[in-house]
């Protein structure tokens, strides 16, 4: 990232010819830019029309809607401008050259980088950046809302709550270890600091324990489409997502690795995941594949388990993790007869589409009962880790019967919090997440 004394200049609405191009300068140049390409100066946060002209050539660029807003009352906590032009892809091209033109230490933007001095000048915290990214990645009602109630900063308010009743348990205990002798400190502040220490782990957990559902939300819900070889498992991938993403083949061991494929269910983000047949094999290719589709049951939180006509049946203990399972009787089309899996097996064809819709639907249901409830405080698994750690320090020090351990507990819950919100190991974290910000934020 570059110096953050210089002045930075980007297209923040989309690429791309449209009627409006909305164009952010933030940084100690501000005004200096302002009055030299409009020949005046702006009132802060009043809207106005003005007209923009190269300051050598003397060429109209463009008449356009201009705001000033004077730092630290700024997106950025810096002075910045935004510049309403017309949209045309020649319009935009010369106003930022004109700007990036008129003084050495004025540049386009990184990605990302506004929104990087936002949070160095304390305007958003990291768990707030990390929001705004998910906003704009947001593509369902769901997503939106948690990124919006992420964003708001009630989860930073929280952490700062809690890392003052952290600093007011250390007060106690270390005030007792430092002056053990005085006559003014009260014995006996471990069992007292141990009692707190539990009534903020609960708290903490609480927040902690909508992380999957955060997760579920942000990414999709995980759905694996297991079975055994021929199953007709690639074909109802494909018939599921509308799109052929995976070979298939009357030729069992087809699929040897993991087929990822997102898609929408009722609204809800999802990734189906076909996986290789299951059956023992002395192909070492395929057995790779079927360790990875055993695996799978670690990860997914939907587990499609297949059955056909003309295969075997696939035992249920095969499949070791917690994922809800969803039984579905392939090739319904050629069945001539009831079997036992009739009555608790949805019947498919994924060749003439019987059926797909009540599998939907079955999903559907499954993943109301997920994801239901309040948007989630958390949805990446950096957060999870700092309340993990949090809770994990927490619970020692509920447990701690020496008042300098519990000291050192209570501080490194205390760091995990600031880790959380970015008080501490921040470059490394930003330099990830900015990476996948448009310029213009």
């Amino acid at each position: 990232m570059a110096s953050g004394h210089d002045t930075i200049v980007a297209l923040s609405s989309g690429q791309g010819r449209a009627a409006i191009a909305l164009v952010r300068v933030s940084g100690p140049l501000t005004r200096f830019v302002i009055e030299t390409i409009l020949s005046q100066s702006l009132e802060p946060r009043m809207a106005k029309l003005v007209t923009v002209t190269e300051p050598v050539s003397g060429q109209v660029l463009d008449q356009c809607v201009a705001t000033f807003f004077a730092g630290p009352r700024s997106a950025t906590g810096e002075d910045v401008a935004e510049f309403g032009l017309h949209g045309g892809l020649a319009v935009v091209e010369a106003f930022l050259r004109c700007i990036c033109g008129i003084h050495p230490e004025i540049r386009l933007a990184e990605p990302g980088e506004f929104s990087r001095r936002a949070l160095e000048n304390g305007k958003l915290s990291l768990v707030q950046v990390e929001a705004l990214g998910d906003l704009l990645e947001a593509e369902t009602r769901q997503q939106l809302a948690q990124a919006q109630r992420q964003l708001s900063g009630e989860l930073h308010e929280l952490a700062g709550l809690w890392r003052e009743r952290l600093t007011g348990m250390r007060s106690l205990i270390e005030a007792e270890l430092d002056f053990a002798d005085e006559g003014d400190v009260a014995d006996g502040q471990l069992a007292t600091v141990q009692g707190l220490a539990g009534a903020l782990e609960d708290d903490v957990r609480a927040v902690l324990g909508t992380a999957a559902r955060g997760r579920l939300i942000r990414d999709g819900a995980v759905i694996a489409i297991m079975g055994a070889p021929n199953a007709g498992k690639s074909m109802l991938l494909n018939a599921l997502v509308g799109r052929d993403m995976a070979i298939v083949s009357d030729i069992p061991g087809t699929t040897r690795d993991l087929i990822e494929a997102p898609a929408m269910i009722d609204g809800w983000p999802v990734v189906f995941v076909d996986t290789a047949g299951l059956r023992h094999s002395l192909d070492p290719v395929e057995r790779l594949g079927i360790e990875r589709a055993r695996a799978m049951t670690e990860r997914a939180d939907i587990v499609l388990l297949v059955t056909a006509p003309d295969t075997p049946p696939v035992d249920q203990e095969e499949l070791i993790g917690g994922a809800e399972i969803i039984r579905v009787r392939t090739k319904s089309d050629i069945e001539r007869s009831s079997v036992d899996l009739a009555s608790t097996a949805i019947r498919v064809s994924a060749l003439s589409g019987a059926g797909l819709d009540q599998l939907k639907g079955a999903i559907g249901t499954r993943l109301r009962t997920l994801l239901s409830g309040e948007p989630s405080l958390i949805s990446r698994e950096r957060q999870r880790k700092a309340l993990s750690e949090a809770v994990d320090a927490l619970a020692r020090a509920r447990q701690q019967r020496v008042g300098e351990l519990l000291a050192e507990d209570l501080r490194s819950a205390s760091q995990a919090l600031a880790r959380l919100v970015g008080a501490t190991d921040l470059d490394t974290v930003l330099d990830r997440l900015f990476a996948g910000f448009c310029i213009g934020k």
